[in-house]
């Protein structure tokens, strides 16, 4: 049996947003697996662009750390 490959997914904003990810998850987990973000060969950010207020919520990602740059 071949590993799935692993995602991680981080929602913040609204009902709308957590909505999406639900999708976005069901869509995902038929052909991959998820896992923390540390594990992740994928990861997704769901995030509202329209509130800054949201915006300020995420935290500063490292790419460096995690092979993205």
């Amino acid at each position: 049996m071949i590993p799935k490959e692993k995602f991680y997914l981080e929602t913040y904003g609204c009902k709308l947003n957590q909505a999406d990810s639900d999708l976005i998850r069901g869509v995902l987990t038929k052909d991959f697996r998820e896992t923390s973000e540390k594990e992740a060969d994928v990861v997704i950010i769901n995030s509202c662009g329209v509130i800054e207020k949201t915006e300020r919520k995420i935290p500063p990602w490292n790419w460096y750390t995690t092979g993205f740059l």
